[in-house]
């Protein structure tokens, strides 16, 4: 590293600078995508929630989410009237059919070895013991 480098650099970053603080730089040539959402929805929960204290918009927002919740997904639920153990219901039917179901595909596959086994083996089967005479 000489000292050759050493102005040259000192060079590039003063017409650098001299870009960066001239106005045609500064000017944008493109224009931002209009936002997704809106920002009058962003300013309308600001301006609706500013002055609040926080357990009233936890409250509020509580509320909102509940009522979408069940709106949207409130189909999918079955109503029971076993309290709050009651919700495991579906739950509990699901693991017992899945399994019985799993119990009988082991079953059959069990099933199927053992006759593949005497049918390699001989009627007898595999590792029994030997017809008495």
């Amino acid at each position: 590293f000489g000292s050759s480098n050493i102005g040259s650099s000192s060079c590039c970053l003063q017409s650098f600078l001299e870009l960066a603080t001239s106005k045609q730089y500064a000017i944008m040539s493109m224009s931002l995508a209009p936002h997704p959402v809106g920002i009058k929805f962003w300013t309308g929960l600001w301006k609706d929630n500013k002055d609040l204290p926080y357990s009233a918009i936890h409250q509020k927002f509580q509320n909102w989410y509940g009522h979408t919740f069940q709106r949207n997904f409130g189909r999918y639920f079955y109503a029971h009237r076993c309290g709050m153990l009651g919700s495991f219901a579906p739950m509990v039917v699901f693991m017992l059919g899945f399994k019985v179901a799993c119990m009988y595909g082991c079953t059959l596959r069990d099933l199927g070895a053992a006759q593949e086994t005497a049918a390699a083996y001989g009627q007898s089967g595999y590792k029994t013991n030997p017809v008495p005479k």
